[in-house]
């Protein structure tokens, strides 16, 4: 009779046993599945949100890991850092983008209904009016979220190659700002720049800038957003959405020359007030905006971050539009961490138990495989049928846990990440970069949760059946020492 078949019949034939050991890995296997099917979840899940986050970034300086005497040795960006950097082979579009803020006194911003129910925007000769219009400055006619399909035209036109490199008095507005204010294409809209004494607390000049309304864009991801609704429960999730949205609403495009200009204007103030700076020191705070890059594929941005951080003053950090994951996913990466920890102790405990059950097996039957081998069967033939009782029994238990095990991670993942999120209520708002607004991510704890799902991949029964029988695998081959050890001739004695 051949070792399989023999195999066969000691487990149909010792039920009991079979019985034990099937219930034994079921058990652990359960267990294993549970936390494989987080660990796939938690996976899926970040790398779905981080796609949706896109793969823009920008340089900036590490204020986290910068100390105060580093401030005093500070070097500025230049721009000819910002192109070496935008020529890094992971780079589809690169611009850098001066930003600023003017008010105006015949424009009404637009504020989405949960925020003019709580307040608005404040208005008049307020200081808070002038900067109500945030200003998005452009060095190119190629607009980086106009290519990259974030924003589009829906009236009018784009700038050209003369009204970017000119600093003419052109501008892109939202389409919600164009309809509250009855404007179209063409037109013109008056902005003002105000410069502050902030020591007195007042307004020292006015320069008012009448703006050409060459195009109207309208945001890609505005098109199916509805405005935050108010109720009684509204949470910080809905301001932060209405909040992100009226940022992004009164946010207009124009040439970098022009937010240069009125940047020229703030700041000599400050050269006035402030006697150690020079006219150098004016013209370098307002030459170089901030850079922004669009990588061709959001798994390069680790490459990107590496090959870009040799070519940075000291203290400056690439940083990421999808680097905020971790602080919005916190519940959801803790419940992966707590996944990774039962995974381990799961498959050591299933080695040591298994490991323990299949040796007092074979210790039972000592007798048994010493006439196997007293009639000179291999001791190989002997290890195999050893093998393949227990992987006839192992099989069956893990198929049936794959099933069973991904239901029950269902159960506990929903109630871990209720439970995390309860201790990380504070995290629940999305992050807001006060910067370029393709860096501003929307995205909010409630979105990872929609998210994330426990389901029944290929990936993860290929995984899980890999982890499976490989520990039932070594947990079998350790106690088989003990066969090969056995001397025929002292059992049959």
């Amino acid at each position: 009779m051949n070792y399989l078949k023999r195999a066969w019949l000691s487990v149909t034939r010792r039920k009991g046993k079979s019985l034990l050991l099937f219930v034994i890995i079921f058990i652990l296997s359960n267990v294993i599945a549970g936390a494989v099917s987080i660990q796939q979840a938690t996976q899926n899940v970040e790398k779905s949100i981080k796609s949706k986050m896109g793969a823009a970034a920008t340089v900036r300086l590490d204020y986290e890991n910068m100390k105060e005497s580093d401030y005093e040795n500070i070097e500025e960006l230049s721009k000819d850092t910002i192109t070496k950097v935008g020529e890094l082979s992971y780079v589809k579009y690169y611009d850098y983008v001066m930003t600023g803020y003017m008010g105006s006194e015949s424009l009404k911003a637009y504020v989405p209904e949960l925020l003019e129910e709580q307040g608005g925007m404040t208005s008049g000769d307020d200081m808070s009016a002038y900067y109500t219009y945030g200003l998005r400055g452009v060095q190119s006619d190629k607009i980086v979220p106009l290519e990259e399909g974030t924003i589009t035209i829906v009236e009018g036109r784009s700038f050209t190659v003369d009204e970017v490199a000119n600093g003419k008095a052109v501008t892109l507005m939202s389409k919600e700002l164009a309809e509250l204010n009855q404007i179209k294409a063409g037109d013109t809209a008056t902005f003002v720049n105000a410069v502050f004494d902030y020591e007195n607390n007042e307004i020292k000049s006015k320069t008012e800038y009448p703006l050409e309304v060459v195009g109207i864009y309208q945001s890609t991801a505005s098109k199916d957003k509805k405005s935050a609704k108010s109720s009684d429960s509204a949470n910080s999730d809905d301001w932060n959405k209405a909040y992100q949205e009226q940022m992004e609403a009164n946010q207009i495009y124009v040439p970098n020359k022009l937010v240069e200009e009125t940047r020229r204007e703030n700041m000599t103030s400050y050269l006035d007030a402030n006697s150690d700076m020079t006219e150098t020191d004016l013209e370098e705070s307002i030459s170089v905006g901030e850079p922004l890059y669009l990588l061709k594929n959001p798994e390069d941005l680790e490459k990107f971050k590496q090959d870009a951080k040799a070519l940075l003053p000291q203290h400056y950090i690439v940083f990421a539009s999808s680097d905020d994951y971790d602080n919005i996913a916190g519940p959801v990466k803790s419940m992966s961490k707590i996944a990774g920890y039962v995974l381990i102790a799961a498959i050591s405990a299933s080695v040591m138990v298994i490991t323990l059950v299949v040796l007092l097996f074979l210790r039972d039957r000592k007798h048994e495989l010493g006439i196997y081998l007293s009639l000179g069967e291999a001791k190989a033939k002997v290890v195999m049928q050893t093998l393949i009782e227990v992987f006839i029994i192992a099989l069956v238990a893990i198929s049936l846990s794959v099933f069973s095990g991904n239901i029950m991670a269902k159960g506990i993942s929903d109630t871990l990440i209720q439970n995390q999120i309860q201790q990380q209520d504070q995290m629940g708002g999305g992050i807001t970069y006060y910067g370029l607004s393709e860096l501003n991510s929307d995205t909010t704890l409630d979105d990872v949760v929609e998210e994330y799902e426990v389901s029944l991949t290929p990936s993860y029964v290929a995984l899980m059946y890999g982890i499976g029988l490989g520990t039932v695998l070594v947990a079998t081959i350790i106690p088989t020492t003990y066969v090969v050890r056995l001397n025929p001739k002292r059992i049959m004695m």
